[in-house]
């Protein structure tokens, strides 16, 4: 590594580096990628500690986050080392660049082919997910509403599958730069990644929550890897929400607020697949259709209403077709 903290050549890598590890990336199963700065994400930060404190007084009856961000229960492991969610650096010190992919997951075409499963049990079994409110199975056939299942939840566990992904990526790279180390990170750990996939030009965050790609809608997961490489990092994109609330307006349990901003209490998704506890049939009774996940504000969201990006095999629904 130079002075300058460019790394020089080695073998066939380039000093083009970002070019090789975005290639690196694509080949071993990213649908895409961008690069970012490992820097002190503060604004963002701050952003994120005021939704959990404001959170989850609606559905849940429970105040604010007093000092904890803790509430609702089930998403308490938000708040745990939330410190280290500032900056990259306080969960993996060398990091220096972040590596951040994007993995589709769904499409238009595999919307007009979805099928629902018979066998609700059988069908999380085959997935590998825990199937916490069976008690729903019930509700809804009582109330005579089909099902749905959250299109992210129709193939097999995806932290498993991008983890896989990133570990040969990481271990690409190392081939190539045997001195540099890396720290992967896929959902579970506190890395700000829709911030990171922000900043690296992926896309823009919607007011779902959501990052928003314009041709790529926002079906896909994020994963990445933290780098001890200075790269150069991508531009941001220009935020196309415009005056569009479409997704605030759709949402059933009301739990999108200002634009980005989610009440994790009201959330459908969050009762139905964080929240431990036996749902009773009020509560059942504010679930919509969703027995796993909602998909409601990225169903309305016109960006996704053309999405082509092929998507990887291993996202393919498991029972469906």
């Amino acid at each position: 590594m130079t002075s300058s903290g460019r790394v020089t050549p080695c073998g066939s890598f380039l000093l083009n580096q970002e070019a090789e590890i975005k290639k690196i990336a694509l080949e071993s199963g990213a649908s895409f990628c961008g690069i970012a700065k490992a820097a002190d994400l503060g604004e963002a930060f701050n952003r994120f500690i005021d939704i959990l404190r404001n959170s989850a007084s609606g559905a849940t009856g429970v105040g604010g986050y007093a000092d904890d961000p803790a509430n609702p229960p089930g998403l308490s492991y938000l708040g745990m080392e939330s410190w280290k969610r500032r900056n990259i650096k306080n969960w993996f010190s060398p990091a220096e660049s972040v590596l951040i992919c994007g993995f589709q997951y769904w499409n238009a075409q595999c919307e007009t082919e979805l099928r629902s499963p018979v066998d609700f049990a059988e069908f999380f079994r085959r997935t590998g997910r825990k199937f916490i409110h069976p008690e729903l199975v019930e509700y809804f056939r009582t109330a005579e509403i089909i099902p749905e299942i959250s299109r992210y939840a129709l193939s097999f566990d995806y932290h498993k599958t991008i983890r896989k992904i990133l570990k040969t990526i990481l271990c690409r790279i190392k081939k190539i730069l045997p001195e540099v180390e890396g720290k992967i990170f896929v959902d579970t750990s506190p890395v700000m990644e829709k911030e990171f996939a922000r900043l690296s030009g992926l896309g823009w965050q919607g007011k779902n929550t959501l990052i928003l790609s314009k041709g790529r809608g926002s079906w896909f997961f994020t994963g990445g890897i933290a780098l001890p490489v200075k790269l150069e990092p991508g531009s941001t994109v220009e935020n196309l929400c415009g005056r569009c609330d479409v997704c605030i307006r759709a949402c059933p349990a009301k739990a999108l607020k200002n634009p980005g901003a989610l009440d994790a209490g009201l959330c459908i998704s969050y009762w139905n697949t964080q929240h431990k506890e036996k749902l009773d049939r009020k509560i059942a009774g504010t679930l919509d259709c969703w027995l796993y996940g909602c998909d409601v504000c990225q169903q309305v969201c016109p960006y996704n209403k053309e999405v082509k990006t092929e998507i990887l095999k291993d996202f393919l629904p498991v029972i469906f077709w």
